[in-house]
């Protein structure tokens, strides 16, 4: 299912059926809103990564489903698949820990760090286990092996987001995701999400007016 037929099954069950029709239309005017201004953009290439007890995962941004679709929509390109490195993924694909010699083949104009920007459990902004890659990544920095690595060079490392968004964290996380990787078209990402009216790529007003039923 894709988060919008998601949304309307919750919408009947819980019969606010309007409700999940508006919420659906007014992130599918965001999207097109952010198509129409990637119209002559070839995109990026990325890795998604993510540290586990075993060490740096890298993820699959391809397959089908709603908890990467943001990437897909800001027509990033998987660096990773091109390289030929498997990958986890939601399929069932347990691919391989993440070593330099991989990244270094895989040479993404910019590595994302996945549920980089997650409230945990003790409601901490940035997680323990983002912070612990951060390090990580930062000694990467200075490996002689990775020097000419692209998204190193231009200092290209940014926070995710979290991949069981629900409908509307999904329309934060696609205005968060354009503004981190086109700045240039869509402005300056705060880490906050606090923009000027003039700076936002959706109308807060309106989405809390669709939420509240007013």
């Amino acid at each position: 299912y894709s988060l919008d037929e998601i949304n309307l099954k919750f919408g009947e069950v819980y019969k606010q059926k309007s409700k999940a029709e508006r919420i659906n239309n007014f992130t599918n005017q965001l999207i097109d809103l952010i198509s129409s201004k990637l119209k002559n953009v070839s995109g990026k290439k990325i890795a998604i990564i993510y540290l586990c007890k075993k060490g740096i995962v890298p993820f699959d941004i391809s397959s089908d489903g709603y908890g990467f679709s943001q990437y897909r929509i800001l027509k990033c390109i998987d660096s990773f698949k091109i390289a030929g490195i498997r990958t986890y993924s939601y399929e069932g694909n347990l691919g391989i820990m993440l070593d330099k010699e991989s990244l270094l083949m895989a040479n993404p104009d910019v590595i994302i760090i996945n549920e980089g920007i997650y409230i945990d459990n003790r409601y901490n902004f940035f997680s323990r286990r983002t912070i612990l890659l951060q390090n990580e990544l930062e000694k990467w920095k200075n490996d002689p092996l990775l020097k000419d690595l692209t998204a190193f060079k231009n200092n290209q490392i940014i926070l995710g987001g979290i991949y069981d968004q629900g409908p509307i964290a999904r329309i934060y996380q696609l205005e968060m995701l354009a503004k981190q990787l086109y700045p240039e078209i869509f402005g300056k990402f705060n880490s906050n999400h606090k923009y000027p009216e003039n700076e936002q790529l959706f109308s807060r007003k309106d989405l809390r007016d669709i939420i509240l039923n007013e």
